[in-house]
């Protein structure tokens, strides 16, 4: 088949090689100019490991992982509240590794790029659905036809927008921030810090002696898009009363030091298809950090709709197959994202009280059972 994969991130680079194994004529659209290997730190969960094995790229990107040897939490104060060693983590989350997003994107479009022309500053502007192919018209004016088309453009879709408007969006209150800062910091190398307050939590990620990565979560009314001096500002004003672990890097961030800051926003189409245009990845069914497992997710998607394609050769039967296993799929872990929004970021005093005992206290094994069986696609799909 000839297929138009438009947006060329984790998602749509995955799709593009699994496509190309099962010899398919593909092309990636993306929106950016040029490559841009960026991004901020994620964590590789569960069947999405067992995804970039089947890649061949799992070692490489093990090996660019974040060094953590334990998870240590805190309270805003800077006092300890619990040291889970990476093993635990490791049980938990079916092997789970800390890595750059910049580096899976990397490794990715390694392998596509020698096989799939990816068309950079080219994007999606109509989808004209005819009898057996779909016509693409293309910011530059161009068209041309596709047996399928697979948009994986991510959260704010603009293909997503054409077909289906504002459906299936829904947005929160929690901001999320994300900065990489080279610098000499006093982190402890090796241990990943988590700090807790009302409706906040922030976290650092050491890479090195004089590179740290941190990222944080919380609840604000503030608009999404701001410039960066102004992002700088929140960001400091929301943890000032964190211990001086925590400002003494925020207070010191520089204005050449990108601070990536947005909504987290979930997407919940109740339907994944239109003719044969499937959404993909955060585009079709972002469920958010919060559920923890965003990035397996989008390799997840990738093989479904693979394994779609080769049950049943009809194009749309075959989108609808995967469109009733993603589904389900998705619900399921953006109800763990609901879940972790109370549990994570309670804006009471005395369900942050609560909250901070059951992580001093409870047993690793209960916390082991619990986790697990969240992350967990049993009776979900064939994985």
């Amino acid at each position: 088949m000839k297929i138009a994969i438009s947006g060329g991130g984790i998602a749509g680079l995955s799709m593009a090689i699994y496509l190309t194994s099962s010899h398919h004529e593909v092309t990636i659209f993306e929106r950016s100019k040029e490559f841009r290997s960026q991004g901020y730190g994620l964590s590789i969960k569960s069947f999405g490991i067992d995804i970039l094995k089947s890649f061949g790229v799992f070692d490489e990107l093990k090996s660019k992982g974040l060094p953590v040897s334990s998870f240590n939490l805190y309270r805003e104060n800077g006092s300890l509240l619990r040291e889970i060693p990476r093993s635990v983590i490791e049980r938990m989350t079916g092997g789970a590794f800390p890595v750059a997003r910049a580096d899976v994107h990397a490794v990715l479009y390694k392998i596509v790029r020698a096989q799939v022309p990816v068309i950079f500053g080219k994007w999606i502007t109509h989808i004209e659905h005819l009898a057996n192919v779909e016509r693409l018209t293309f910011n530059d004016g161009t068209c041309d036809e596709f047996d399928l088309v697979i948009v994986a453009e991510g959260l704010r879709s603009a293909t997503r927008k054409i077909l289906f408007d504002d459906e299936g969006w829904y947005s929160t209150d929690i901001k999320y921030m994300a900065a990489r800062v080279k610098r000499r910091h006093h982190f402890e190398s090796g241990v990943a810090h988590t700090y807790k307050g009302l409706a906040k939590t922030i976290s650092f990620f050491p890479v090195n002696d004089g590179d740290i990565v941190m990222q944080g979560y919380f609840k604000s009314k503030n608009v999404t898009h701001l410039p960066q001096d102004q992002i700088r500002e929140l960001i400091q004003k929301t943890y000032h009363h964190f211990t001086t672990d925590v400002t003494a890097i925020l207070n010191t961030l520089q204005e050449d030091e990108y601070i990536f800051y947005d909504s987290v926003a979930m997407i919940q189409l109740s339907r994944l298809v239109s003719e044969r245009t499937v959404f993909i990845g955060d585009a079709g069914y972002s469920t958010t950090f919060l559920s923890g497992m965003g990035a397996s997710l989008s390799l997840l998607g990738a093989k479904l709709l693979n394994e779609s394609l080769q049950q049943e050769p009809a194009v749309k039967q075959s989108l609808k197959i995967f469109e009733n296993k993603m589904i389900p799929i998705a619900r399921h872990f953006q109800q763990n994202a609901f879940e972790n929004m109370e549990k994570e970021l309670p804006e009471k005093k005395s369900k942050l009280q609560l909250s901070n005992l059951i992580t001093k206290f409870i047993p690793f094994s209960l916390m082991i059972k619990s986790v697990s069986n969240k992350l967990e696609l049993k009776n979900l799909a064939n994985s």
